[in-house]
């Protein structure tokens, strides 16, 4: 998603258009490598729109009762969501800039939690994979630095404290905006691989 483009909603459509069942999808082998989000960074905390679905944003006003007023109900494609719109500036109302933190962490949205999770079209096929900003030599940290992204290895912590959480998070937009995708299969082939320790690449066809 670029500066540019703030509606974060676009974003996750896309994805969800992208991984539908009309495609052929591959589940790439880097998709499951741990990504590291060093500590003081906020590099990546642009001001974009901040969506929930409506139970999403039950789920937030629960959380966060002191700024659920911000958050104004729109229709997209005829279905209601909830958004908090960005103010005149560059990064987000909710980024700590002295810390880097994010003030809403426990329940950002959804596109927040697919920053490194990247949804990338190379000729004919689609690629749900891990990967690095294309111009993270343009991004900077809060201290103004270049943002210092990283990958290592395979983390059981993370598949299932972020990554198979945001798929069945994004599985549920998709429901939402009757959008028909590979999550499903997607999904349910990535708890077999974690049960037989085989973290590969794989291929999901379009189905006609």
């Amino acid at each position: 998603m670029s500066v540019r483009n703030r509606d974060s909603t676009d974003k996750v459509l896309a994805q969800c258009a992208a991984l539908s069942t009309g495609n052929d999808v591959v589940l790439s082998a880097n998709f499951w490598r741990e990504y590291h989000c060093p500590l003081g960074c906020g590099g990546c905390c642009y001001a974009f729109t901040l969506d929930y679905l409506p139970k999403e944003w039950d789920a937030f006003s629960a959380l966060y009762p002191e700024v659920a007023g911000a958050g104004k109900a729109r229709m997209v494609r005829k279905k209601k969501i909830m958004s908090i719109f960005p103010q005149k500036k560059k990064m987000c109302g909710f980024l700590d800039e002295i810390h880097g933190a994010c003030l809403i962490h426990k329940s950002n949205p959804l596109s927040c939690e697919l920053e490194l999770i990247k949804v990338k079209r190379i000729k004919e096929k689609v690629y749900l994979t891990k990967a690095p900003y294309a111009r993270a030599w343009a991004m900077k940290t809060i201290e103004g630095n270049s943002i210092q992204c990283s990958f290592s290895t395979f983390s059981e912590k993370q598949l299932f404290h972020n990554d198979i959480p945001a798929l069945g998070r994004l599985l549920r937009w998709a429901n939402y905006f009757n959008i028909a995708t590979h999550l499903p299969d997607i999904l349910q082939a990535i708890q077999v691989a974690y049960d037989v320790g085989r973290f590969t690449r794989m291929s999901f066809d379009a189905q006609v």
